[in-house]
C-alpha cells in the first residue's frame, strides 16, 4: 500500500480556493478553502495570556 504525504505551503500570503459546480457546467464558482496568511489578533493574544496563566487545568 503506498504512503500519500501532502505538505501544503505555509504563509504563502495566498487564498486557496476549491471550486464549486452549480446546477449546470458553467454555473462554476470558487469557494475559499482556507486563507496562507499569518495574522496575530486581539483573540489570539488574550488565549495565549489564558494559557500562560494556566488556564484550563
Amino acid at each position: 500500500m503506498p504512503l500519500i504525504y501532502l505538505d501544503p505551503p505555509f504563509n504563502s500570503k495566498s487564498n486557496y480556493n476549491l471550486p464549486f459546480k452549480g446546477q449546470y457546467k458553467k454555473d462554476v464558482k470558487p469557494v475559499m478553502a482556507f486563507r496562507d496568511t499569518w495574522s496575530w489578533s486581539d483573540q489570539e493574544e488574550e488565549n495565549l495570556n489564558y494559557l500562560r496563566e494556566g488556564g484550563g487545568k
